[in-house]
């Protein structure tokens, strides 16, 4: 299986929007929520070598999303940046089965702009917010960079964005 935004999507949109209700959750929920889908969606990442990720930074993931949450009063731009760090410590040294690593992460400044732009416009719907963030978060995850040095012997393959 590859990555597929589709399966991202649903899973952004239930967390936001559960955040987004009267005595809805909270932000570290909301955090939470995003980061698990993010990691079922990420989980279906397939290296060069066609191997899923075995090892990723979900718990930082959650804390640096759970930072970038809480403060509704920081402008768009810093919460798109925390966002972008976020993302990037869950694949900085993530592995695909056993040889295979994460060597550069390429596209956390375009996801970044990206988000800051999503943030800063208020006309956007709930709906739409999380279809943008699920596409910057498909396109970002797409310039992951892996290189797997057992398959096929001696040179391995890649570098070569996951897929």
């Amino acid at each position: 299986m590859a990555l597929v935004v589709a399966t991202l999507t649903p899973g952004v949109q239930a967390a936001l929007a559960a955040g987004a209700t009267p005595n809805g959750s909270s932000s570290d929920v909301v955090a939470v929520d995003i980061a698990t889908s993010y990691d079922a969606y990420a989980r279906l990442a397939q290296s060069c070598s066609a191997l899923p990720p075995t090892i990723v930074k979900l718990p930082d993931l959650k804390d640096k999303l759970k930072t970038a949450l809480s403060n509704n009063s920081q402008s768009a731009a810093t919460a798109a940046d925390l966002w972008a760090q976020a993302f990037e410590a869950y694949w900085t040294g993530a592995f695909f089965g056993a040889t295979g690593t994460v060597i550069t992460i390429n596209g956390t400044a375009a996801l970044k702009s990206a988000l800051e732009s999503i943030f800063s416009t208020t006309s956007n719907t709930l709906p739409g917010v999380a279809q943008q963030v699920s596409t910057e978060l498909d396109k970002f995850s797409k310039l992951v960079m892996v290189k797997d040095t057992a398959v096929p012997p001696p040179s391995g393959c890649g570098p070569s964005p996951i897929s």
